[in-house]
């Protein structure tokens, strides 16, 4: 059964709730753009401008920068496209090291899940391979404007 959305509520950071609103966050972001089971359900993998906005939801600085440019090559009609996604994920976050209230480094240790592709001209999801274990350091900054934690 596709997992269901949770609006998470970030409060200012403090030394004491940081950790736990950066995970928040980074879960939201993680689970709207890359779970597999939650795009299929409720995302439009297909469609730039759905892209664009969950660059603007998640992103900022330079990593926004970064994505959108990927997303931009995702849909040049000359390149076949195919993003990938992750199915039945598991892993571990942990917040790594905040160098302040503000500034704090995610650390994801994927243990297994399978990923999907989606081919955007065609429409269709295929199943790709299973997902190898890994780690990945994610840099996470607080915006006062959005009042969440946003990758970096």
């Amino acid at each position: 059964m596709p997992e269901k959305s949770t609006v998470v509520v970030t409060v200012k950071p403090s030394a004491d709730s940081a950790g736990e609103a950066v995970i928040a966050d980074w879960e939201e972001m993680f689970r709207t753009t890359q779970s597999y089971e939650y795009v299929k359900a409720n995302g439009r993998p297909d469609d730039k401008t759905w892209w664009v906005e969950q660059a603007k939801r998640f992103y900022i600085g330079r990593a926004r920068v970064n994505y959108v440019e990927q997303i931009n090559m995702m849909f040049r009609p000359d390149v076949p496209s195919a993003p990938g996604f992750l199915g039945n994920a598991r892993y571990k976050a942990a917040v790594q090291s905040c160098s302040s209230v503000t500034e704090c480094m995610v650390q994801v240790n994927l243990e297994s899940g399978t990923y999907w592709a989606y081919d955007i001209r065609q429409k269709v999801w295929q199943e790709a391979n299973p997902a190898q274990p890994i780690t990945w350091t994610i840099a996470m900054q607080y915006s006062p404007d959005s009042k969440h934690w946003m990758v970096k």
